[in-house]
């Protein structure tokens, strides 16, 4: 009231009126000036000082592309993967389960964005999956209790039936196989396939693969599963010779 008084002293003060309803006007609001993008009339005004300012950009978030830039780099994704995790709600976990486990942050990323958009694409609810559950599969896919070719299931198992991961991986019937059990399959797997070992050699891997996988698919990594049937090949062909 005090600042509008002065100003009368100076002339007519630019104002907006409102009408009252016995045909007089009544004030209402100062009319906006040159500065009218700057100060608000309404809000108190805050002196920035330099404090301010290096206090202020303490909070500045980093530049997507500078981001983008730091997670490729310090876990290996491609400029998509970066990209989804980070856009995702699933970047705390992201990073708490490559700080915990070995499972390679490529297959977790891929997990938390690629895996959940393809169950809500078949219409399931993936609101069951919370951050507590899909770290439980991560844990059994850590600790060789799961294959990380089995996420997919045991996630849309979960979905399905509302259960939590270990039970979906037993009623899947999808435990891993042990080293033992593994090897035993493709050494029988190699030893009935003995005929064409020795006629292609080397070349008879992609047809054994898959039929060891046939039979593991889910239960083993099947990066482990060529590794020991590579081998097997390799014994089977040495004691040939």
């Amino acid at each position: 009231v005090r600042r509008r008084a002065i100003q009368f002293f100076e002339g007519p003060v630019p104002e907006t009126r409102g009408p009252l309803s016995e045909g007089r006007t009544k004030y209402s609001r100062p009319r906006p000036g040159a500065a009218r993008m700057y100060p608000e009339t309404d809000i108190p005004l805050i002196r920035v000082t330099d404090e301010l300012l290096a206090e202020s950009r303490k909070h500045v978030p980093r530049p997507w592309k500078d981001t983008m830039k730091d997670y490729m780099s310090r876990y290996g994704l491609n400029e998509k993967l970066a990209g989804q995790i980070l856009d995702s709600n699933y970047l705390p976990l992201f990073e708490n389960v490559c700080s915990n486990t070995r499972l390679p942050p490529t297959f977790v990323a891929v997990s938390l964005t690629e895996s959940l958009v393809s169950l809500s694409r078949e219409g399931l609810d993936t609101s069951f999956l919370t951050d507590m559950r899909l770290s439980d599969i991560f844990s059994l896919v850590d600790s060789g209790a799961a294959s990380k070719e089995s996420v997919l299931d045991i996630m849309r198992f979960m979905c399905q039936n509302r259960v939590e991961a270990e039970v979906a991986a037993n009623r899947l019937g999808i435990r891993a196989l042990s080293e033992d059990q593994l090897r035993n399959i493709v050494s029988t797997v190699v030893t009935s396939n003995m005929r064409l070992i020795e006629a292609q050699g080397d070349r008879s891997f992609g047809a054994l693969m898959g039929e060891v996988m046939r039979q593991v698919r889910g239960k083993v990594d099947g990066g482990r599963v060529s590794e020991v049937l590579k081998e097997e090949i390799r014994k089977a062909l040495a004691g040939k010779r």
